[in-house]
């Protein structure tokens, strides 16, 4: 089955590895690990506060096969 949720840490090595395969100048998906991490965290962060209009959260969104846990993609909402 494949399914969408939030992105969580331990998604870090299967994160990177996709963002490799990005064409260059995409900035929003880096190959940089330490970037990913920041962006992971935030979205952690965003996805546990209560929305407001003054909120400047960020919400990644990983769609993973369960069969084999293995990440196929992702979505962000800035």
């Amino acid at each position: 089955m494949i399914i969408i949720r939030p992105v969580c840490a331990t998604d870090i090595d299967q994160l990177y590895r996709l963002a490799k395969k990005v064409a260059p100048g995409i900035t929003t998906f880096p190959a940089d690990v330490e970037v990913l991490k920041q962006k992971i965290n935030a979205s952690i962060i965003g996805f546990s506060e209560t929305p407001s209009a003054e909120s400047s959260s960020s919400f990644i969104m990983v769609m993973e096969n369960t069969e084999n846990h293995t990440i196929m993609g992702t979505a962000a909402v800035y």
